[in-house]
């Protein structure tokens, strides 16, 4: 047998089969934030901002800005909601909450002018093409939104759902109530309902960001990896910098058999602090197996287990580990 040793070639094949496909992340997020005043531009002052979670032993922590409004928080759950809040300064804006969800990737904050209801539909940032900047949804559409978004902050995600489908109802081009309905599915990990509503969305608004990173995420989810590739593409041709996106891709290639790309998209996303990195090693770990550099796979799984020790699959990757390096052995 040519190439890889028959040994060597089974053991890739074990690797691919033994790693589960879920896509959940271990060890947890980072993600990245900026705070806009009003106007649209960033805040330029140190701004005080609070994470708050869905999960009752979590309590508040509490984040300062740089000088150009960016913010990070660490160690946050795929599938858990949370929120930032920015309470306000009584001069230029109120207090603004915005619900995220924690595997997203990054969340902008654009705060409300002090004349404002606390609860508003989603102000549009830069990832929002100019086709949806120019859609006005109907004034009940958006108030069924601004309803979902509240239901979201006081962890009602059924009444979340029910309003925003009345707003898709009402606007049937309403992309945010799309994509926002389709990110509680995936928190649900209900991902063909996901997908159905990302591809609807990118039907009104073919370059919204947010939807082309959510629907890739999903068709991993979904095992689709080929059809993956086509929207975290589209995403990073509009937005290069988006590191999600990155890691989203690189782990499609992998599963696609496609691993030069894979590798750089890996190690691209494994440079920034807004990814996990355990994500990051354990794919790396398993495309160095699939190419038979057992050491750099070893290496890889080793640094995922160092970042997720208690994993729900550490077990089986230090199993793996073990035999990866009796194989090698017996080869030598």
């Amino acid at each position: 047998m040519s190439g890889l040793s028959w040994r060597a070639a089974a053991l890739a094949w074990l690797v691919c089969s033994f790693l589960p496909g879920d896509l959940q992340a271990q060890g947890g997020f980072r993600i990245r934030g900026q705070v806009f005043l009003p106007s649209g531009q960033p805040v330029t002052a140190v701004t005080r901002v609070v994470l708050m979670s869905e999960d009752p032993r979590r309590s508040p922590e509490y984040y300062f800005t740089d000088s150009k409004g960016w913010f990070y928080f660490q160690g946050l759950s795929a599938n858990v909601w949370y929120r930032v809040v920015v309470e306000t300064d009584d001069k230029t804006y109120a207090t603004t909450e915005v619900p995220f969800l924690g595997s997203q990737g990054s969340v902008s904050v654009h705060l409300r002018p002090l004349d404002q209801p606390k609860m508003q539909a989603r102000p549009p940032t830069a990832s929002v093409s100019a086709n949806q900047l120019g859609h006005q949804p109907p004034k009940e559409a958006v108030k069924a939104y601004e309803q979902a978004l509240q239901a979201i902050n006081q962890r009602q995600r059924e009444q979340a759902k029910e309003s925003l489908r009345r707003a898709i109802a009402l606007d049937p081009d309403y992309v945010n109530a799309y994509n926002d309905l389709a990110v509680i599915h995936m928190g649900e990990k209900n991902y063909a309902e996901a997908e159905s509503l990302l591809r609807r969305a990118l039907v009104s608004d073919p370059k919204f960001i947010h939807s082309l990173l959510n629907l890739g995420t999903t068709l991993n989810h979904l095992q689709k990896y080929s059809e993956a590739i086509s929207p975290l593409r589209e995403a990073l041709r509009l937005e290069p910098g988006l590191v999600a996106a990155h890691l989203h891709l690189g782990i499609a290639l992998v599963e696609t058999d496609q691993f030069k790309e894979a590798e750089q998209e890996l190690t691209r996303a494994g440079k920034s602090p807004d990814v996990s990195m355990a994500m990051v090693q354990l794919y790396l770990g398993k495309l160095y197996a699939r190419t038979g550099d057992f050491e750099k796979s070893i290496s890889a799984f080793n640094a995922y287990l160092q970042k997720a020790p208690n994993a729900p699959n550490a077990a089986e990757v230090r199993a793996l580990i073990d035999r990866i390096k009796k194989a090698m052995a017996e080869r030598q």
